[in-house]
């Protein structure tokens, strides 16, 4: 039974199994989980799947619902990816969405863990109760160690049309340090089998300012990436988050992670080397060459609706957050005996709403329109947020930031310093 009319324009659905954690991680995952446990979870998550959307149509809420609860187009820039998506301009330029989701998202974890028949199911099972529109960008996350050219195949005919491939580093030293199950020669060997397969878009995840890492080492690491010819690459500095093995690590003086000039050089050389590659740096932790732009981090990125499904989850719907249960067995308990999934939900203010738009905005090269997103507010709450915002905007000096008109977007330095200013716009 498909939502048919539902606007909602992206879906992320996770798996939170991995092999094992890397010593980074603090995402909702979750290693040595047996067999039973996976099959269990994944019974509920398509039971979650097909819940939510009967949840939905029977609401009305995804009848005719645009932006906000109203019926007109988001307010951030949307109207160009709304078109390549597939959707169509009626008369006096207005863009209606085409019915069913724009993307989908398959992250983790590790989706890849699990058996291809499981992926292949959820994505059916999704696009039976949700809907998918003709182009509909539908992306898997992926581990090289837990791929072959086979899955790969199976994967690409049931629909999945973007691979997104943990990388983090061709160092083997670097590799075996992180806990990565994967080698350089793994990584190698999945990209050729996906292009194999028929994969025409291939996201590289990378870290830099990893421990022990040298601006050598990651210069020769961006040098055999690019020789494979990926479309985009999302290239992360390294953050150290409390309770990670990591952080243990470092406080007991175990690694030392680079300084912050190394830090900074490893930026400069990433630069160098993207833009002689024709790779647009399009957000602040990604790049991608002419047409091959994430489109489904796009809808986080400007701000719009999107709901989450599986184990700690969070959707973004109405100016509601929602975030499902973490554990998976827990989760998965609650789906099918108390049907009590949720561990939290805020409802944001205008205020919240506003920061948020304009934090996420921001991360773009394009920047934000500030006349646009005012208009997306309430008539008489657009004094006060311009007040707000005017405040933000001379509280940083024009080494950070560019005002051309009602656009707004930060420079290069801006950029670097982005996390400092974001907590003053806190």
């Amino acid at each position: 039974m498909s939502l048919g009319k539902c606007l909602l324009p992206a879906l992320y659905v996770h798996f939170p199994f991995c092999r094992k954690r890397c010593i980074y991680c603090d995402f909702n995952t979750y290693g040595g989980r047996s067999e039973e446990e996976r099959f269990f979870y994944w019974q509920a998550l398509l039971e979650d799947i097909r819940d939510t959307a009967e949840r939905l149509k029977n609401s009305g809420l995804c009848s005719n619902i645009g932006w906000w609860g109203r019926e007109v187009p988001p307010p951030c820039d949307v109207e160009v990816n709304v078109r390549a998506d597939g959707c169509r301009s009626e008369l006096g330029g207005r863009v209606v969405p085409a019915p069913g989701l724009r993307t989908v998202y398959f992250g983790g974890g590790t989706p890849t863990l699990v058996p291809v028949s499981w992926l292949v199911e959820t994505l059916e099972t999704v696009r039976a109760n949700f809907g998918l529109t003709p182009r509909a960008e539908i992306t898997l996350e992926a581990n090289p160690g837990t791929l072959t050219l086979q899955a790969l195949q199976v994967l690409r005919q049931a629909g999945f049309n973007r691979l997104s491939m943990g990388v983090q580093s061709l160092n083997e030293g670097m590799l075996r340090k992180l806990g990565r199950i994967h080698t350089a020669a793994d990584v190698r060997r999945c990209f050729s089998w996906a292009r194999q397969a028929g994969f025409t878009e291939i996201n590289l995840d990378l870290i830099y300012g990893l421990p022990g890492q040298t601006v050598y080492v990651w210069r020769d690491t961006l040098k055999k990436i690019l020789a494979l010819e990926p479309e985009h690459l999302s290239c992360y500095a390294l953050s150290v988050e409390e309770g990670t093995p990591l952080a243990l690590a470092l406080k007991r003086g175990l690694m030392e992670l680079p300084s912050e000039d190394e830090v900074e050089k490893m930026e400069i050389c990433l630069r160098h080397y993207l833009r002689r590659h024709n790779f647009h740096h399009y957000e602040i932790s990604n790049w991608a060459k002419p047409g091959f732009r994430s489109r489904h981090n796009g809808i986080y990125w400007k701000n719009l609706p999107y709901l989450g499904l599986g184990a700690g989850a969070v959707s973004y719907w109405r100016g509601w957050r929602f975030r499902r249960l973490d554990d998976p067995l827990d989760y998965a308990r609650a789906v099918f005996e108390s049907g009590n999934i949720y561990v939290e939900a805020e409802h944001l203010g205008e205020l919240a709403r506003f920061r948020e738009s304009v934090m996420l905005g921001l991360r773009r090269r394009c920047g934000i329109d500030v006349e646009r997103l005012m208009r997306s507010f309430p008539p008489q709450t657009r004094k006060f947020l311009s007040k707000y915002w005017q405040v933000f905007l001379d509280s940083l000096p024009d080494s950070l930031i560019r005002v051309c008109g009602s656009r707004v977007r930060f420079t290069s330095r801006g950029r670097d310093l982005s996390s400092e200013i974001f907590l003053q716009l806190f």
